[in-house]
């Protein structure tokens, strides 16, 4: 999924909906959590579920009524997972060397 999300525009209803409705949440609670895994499998769940719900986050970091602290906090942690999913190989990028030449 490659929703474009401007970050003055929060995102409307539809898309926080279509976005969190991506995740398979049933079989990701079912996941066995207790079991040892690899941190780069950890860091893959942790960028699965930021992507479904970035529209969500980006929708309550625009909420005036929080004070503009929390929302900074907010925005700060959209960006830093963002930093960290661009460095992600699994990540579905449209970025081909050379394409636009």
């Amino acid at each position: 999924m490659s929703t474009t999300i401007h970050p003055t525009i929060p995102p409307t209803w539809n898309e926080i909906d279509r976005s969190v409705r991506t995740l398979d949440i049933r079989a990701m609670s079912y996941e066995n959590t207790l079991l040892p895994i690899a941190q780069s499998d950890q860091v893959k769940r942790v960028l699965r579920v930021y992507r479904a719900v970035r529209p969500l986050l980006t929708a309550i970091g625009s909420l005036p009524l929080l004070p503009w602290a929390w929302r900074a906090a907010i925005t700060l942690f959209v960006e830093t997972i963002e930093a960290l999913a661009s460095g992600d190989p699994d990540s579905q990028h449209d970025f081909k060397a050379g394409k636009d030449l």
